[in-house]
Order: C-alpha cells, then structure tokens, then sequence
C-alpha cells in the first residue's frame, strides 16, 4: 500500500468497494447487536477476530489483490484512513497496520455487545 496512485485501476476499485460493503455492514450488525443482545458479548468478538485475523494474515503471506480488499474490508474504517495517510504523506505503513483495525473492531463489536447486554438486562429488571 505505497501509494494509492500506484495501485491499479481495478484495486483502486475494489478497495472502494470492499470499504463501501464495510460502511454498509458494520453499522447493520452493530444496529442488530443492540437490538438483540448477545448472552456473551465475547463471543461475538471473538468469532470477528478470528475471522479477520485469518483473512489479514492470508492478505500479507499470500499477496493477493482480492485478500487485500477482504483484510481492508474487516479493518475498516482504520484501512480507509491508513490509505489515506500513507497516500498524504507519501509513506509506506505496511499491511501490518490492518491488524491494529482489526483488534479496534473487535473491541467496538464487544462494547457494543457489552452495552446492549446491559441495557436489555435494565429493562428486564424494571
């Protein structure tokens, strides 16, 4: 991810897509987190984790296109602003940077599991 000028068209646009599946789908699962509370907060963090630490690590060991857009997809919106910065500042972060969004993910996806938990448990006791 040198720099955004450098990548190929159709990368270009894949990433964009993979960011644009991303801005769709996180807030809908996190919109069905607090609608339906999970009895382990955890584990939905945990199933997430694992998921986008398998897909992260094929992405860097493997180098192909279509992972790269998986991995920027799981880590997003922390690959969006990666692009961004290493495309501003004409700086090679290195892929290992998606790991950092992924494990910001997971923690997101456990608070609001965790608070939603909460607030379900609230209004069963009142």
């Amino acid at each position: 991810m040198k720099l955004l000028l450098l990548l190929h068209g159709e990368i270009v646009v894949g990433l964009m897509a993979s960011f644009l599946l991303a801005l769709i789908v996180f807030p809908v699962a996190a919109f069905w987190l607090w609608k339906r509370p999970p009895r382990t907060p955890a584990l939905s963090a945990v199933v997430y984790l694992l998921a986008a630490f398998v897909i992260c690590v094929m992405a860097v060991a493997l180098d192909k296109d279509y992972l790269l857009m998986l991995a920027a997809a799981f880590s997003f919106p922390w690959s969006f602003l990666l692009i961004l910065l290493s495309t501003v500042l004409e700086v090679d972060f290195g892929g290992s940077l998606l790991f950092l969004g992924v494990i910001i993910n997971a923690f997101l996806i456990y608070k609001v599991g965790k608070a939603s938990k909460n607030r379900a448990e609230q209004h069963s006791s009142q």
